[in-house]
């Protein structure tokens, strides 16, 4: 997934990990005027969260990564903002952590 664009006040954008990879980074960026949050669920939007973080409203990017290798299957990224978000959103697989 490369280059989604954010809108609105919240969005939920789905990837698979196919087999041999497990290795997760997400990299965002926030051209809005206030910071959002994510959280990436496994099998659902309302699944087991693996991760979650805030994403600044500077323009910069930034990226996040697991430490520990996740399993096969589908992924949701939720992002949510106070006010309309304005960015992108990438996703990279590996197969080791990056």
């Amino acid at each position: 997934m490369s280059n989604e664009d954010l809108a609105g006040t919240s969005t939920t954008k789905q990837f698979n990990i196919p087999a041999g990879y497990g290795y997760v980074q997400v990299t965002f960026r926030n051209t809005g005027s206030k910071q959002f949050t994510f959280t990436i669920n496994q099998g659902s939007a309302a699944g087991a969260m693996q991760m979650s973080g805030t994403v600044p409203a500077d323009g910069e990017e930034y990226e996040f990564s697991n430490d520990e290798a996740w399993s096969t299957g589908e992924f949701y990224i939720s992002t949510s903002s106070a006010q309309g978000m304005s960015g992108t959103l990438d996703v990279h697989l590996g197969t080791l952590n990056f």
